[in-house]
């Protein structure tokens, strides 16, 4: 959406940010707009953008996203808000003057409460911030509160970038718990070389780059959902060294106790706990023998957490 096509038919309560990956910090926020929203009766809307800012202005800069834009608009539905906002971040929106970003908010949006964070900024060369808002609000009888989306674990704020720093690593089970949910990527299944088959092990495959952030290389007990069910699963990321290595990171789900068709189904692949790190085996047996052990791990680890 672009930022003249905001609108709305009621008085709003509004929070603008990245929220990237849409964590436990991001999702208190939402919890605090929708209580203060209750209170004056206000329609809840998050506003973000289709890619982080970054990748226009310093791509050389700009991390890996941990939610693809779909991803965080659902997220942000689920955390409890009427409504999302999506902007397009190009050119047009950066070369907007402060004024007409106001003007969206305020009139437009209708907004009687906003949220932003204390280093949020708006608008050409970046001249508008959260004091620019909080000056220009009364005039439009509304109401700005800086917040934070400070929330703390072992001492340490949980961000975006430390989530980022865990996955990298393949620390699922910390990243679960900073996020509120087990990660995960999703995309569409496509064939693949067919060797998990020919070993008796069939594996879905995701399509090249799927929507999230793929953690490191190595195999995990996850769940796998397809066609509305969801299956106890041994996931390998990586490029398959024992067979020469791929060009590309590939993630593949082998659907525990089950036989599924899911070529070309969109699946979402959640990562409950991370197995062991990949290597080359010397043998096709080799790899089987690591396999039924995968496996095995992957079911009892994902039966001591059905709810997961």
């Amino acid at each position: 959406m672009r930022i003249d096509e905001i609108q709305s038919d009621c008085d709003t309560a509004v929070t603008i940010g990245k929220f990237d990956g849409v964590h436990t910090g991001h999702t208190r926020i939402m919890s605090d707009l929708s209580a203060a929203a209750a209170e004056q009766q206000l329609e809840t809307v998050a506003i973000t953008f289709d890619r982080n800012p970054l990748e226009l202005i310093r791509p050389d800069l700009a991390p890996r996203a941990l939610t693809s834009s779909s991803q965080r608009e659902e997220l942000l539905k689920e955390s409890g808000v009427d409504r999302v906002i999506v902007l397009e971040f190009n050119r047009e929106l950066m070369a907007t003057e402060p004024d007409a970003f106001i003007a969206a908010i305020f009139e437009r949006l209708r907004a009687k409460l906003v949220m932003v964070g204390p280093d949020f900024t708006f608008g050409k060369g970046g001249r508008g911030n959260a004091t620019t808002l909080m000056q220009a609000a009364p005039g439009y009888g509304a109401e700005v509160r800086v917040i934070d989306d400070i929330c703390v674990r072992d001492g340490r704020r949980i961000s975006s970038t430390w989530i980022r720093d865990a996955l990298t690593l393949g620390r699922v089970e910390g990243a679960a718990i900073m996020l509120g949910r087990l990660p995960s990527v999703r995309g569409i299944v496509v064939r693949g070389a067919q060797r998990g088959r020919e070993l008796g092990f069939p594996t879905a495959n995701l399509e090249t780059n799927p929507q999230g952030f793929v953690p490191a290389d190595g195999v995990y007990a996850a769940w796998a959902t397809v066609g509305g069910v969801r299956y106890p699963s041994a996931v390998s990321v990586g490029n398959n060294p024992t067979f020469g290595g791929e060009i590309e990171r590939v993630v593949e789900a082998h659907l525990i106790d089950a036989d599924v068709d899911c070529y070309d189904q969109l699946m979402t692949v959640e990562f409950v706990s991370f197995l062991r790190t990949m290597h080359r085996f010397g043998s096709g047996e080799g790899l089987i023998e690591q396999m039924h052990r995968d496996i095995g791990d992957a079911r009892e680890m994902l039966l001591a957490h059905p709810s997961s």
